[in-house]
């Protein structure tokens, strides 16, 4: 199965220089951060760099293109919020959210103490290519938080941050189907009797079609099937490339090949 690297894309804490490429977002990323911005944010400095986990499901995928993504996002070690990102041009994502922070105050704990609307844009710089359709394999994000508000007796004062994220997913060949069969042929009649053993990818979606294609143009319109296990007469002894392509509910596709020899009659 082709492998297509679109961009390998270089980031500094600054910016990152990298072309915007259309493509589904799915998958676990491992994510850098460096902070950018943290005014009176408990634990947290400007230039601080740390790691985090993001889990993204996308819906509604025609092609490349995922209108809406899910966003699992780590804030710390046991901390996660979730978010719900809306394409808003090329490769590009952007949503708004809000978690709340815990603040101590005159020996409490206010659990909800700090409220904190914070906005993320996501964009693609890296994709490769899986059954057929592109999936990101880089992203870059921005993380903005401009104003915390404070539900404690004391006085938080101003309060912000602001982060700038890159990181990449896992492995994603997984996702697509793959396409296998075996093939018997009868000698004495050149007649060949396939059996499918293609399988689903990982992602869960099950197969929809076979497309099988027998490289037997002398055969005429028997030269092709979209049968599970089709038998096919050969037009005459020789070697033929067989390929099946198979293809799952969400547009994956695989394809595989085989070389198989038909023997002169005896």
């Amino acid at each position: 199965m082709a492998v297509t690297l679109l961009c390998v894309c270089a980031w500094s804490g600054t910016a990152a220089a990298a072309s915007v490429v259309d493509a589904r977002v799915l998958g676990t990323f491992s994510m850098r951060a460096r902070v950018t911005a943290a005014v009176n944010v408990r634990g947290e400095h400007a230039g601080q760099v740390f790691r985090r986990r993001w889990v993204i499901t996308a819906d509604g995928c025609q092609g490349n293109v995922c209108p809406t993504l899910e966003l699992l996002r780590q804030r710390s070690r046991h901390l996660y919020s979730r978010l719900e990102l809306h394409r808003v041009g090329v490769g590009r994502y952007a949503g708004r959210g809000a978690f709340y922070a815990a603040l101590a105050c005159k020996g409490r704990i206010y659990r909800h103490g700090s409220r904190a609307p914070y906005r993320i844009t996501l964009r693609v710089v890296g994709a490769t290519e899986v059954g057929g359709v592109f999936f990101a394999r880089r992203i870059t994000a921005t993380y903005v938080n401009r104003r915390r508000s404070d539900s404690t007796p004391c006085p938080l004062g101003p309060s912000h941050d602001a982060a700038r994220y890159r990181g990449r997913v896992g492995s994603l060949q997984e996702l697509a189907p793959v396409a296998a069969f075996a093939v018997g042929v009868d000698a004495r009649n050149g007649v060949a009797s396939f059996t499918n053993a293609s399988f689903a990818g990982r992602d869960g979606s099950q197969l929809v079609s076979s497309l099988w294609g027998f490289g037997d143009p002398g055969s005429g319109l028997a030269d092709s099937s979209t049968l599970q296990d089709p038998v096919h007469q050969f037009s005459a002894p020789g070697v033929y490339d067989v390929t099946l392509t198979e293809t799952d509910g969400d547009g994956l596709s695989s394809t595989a090949t085989q070389t198989v020899t038909v023997p002169a009659t005896p």
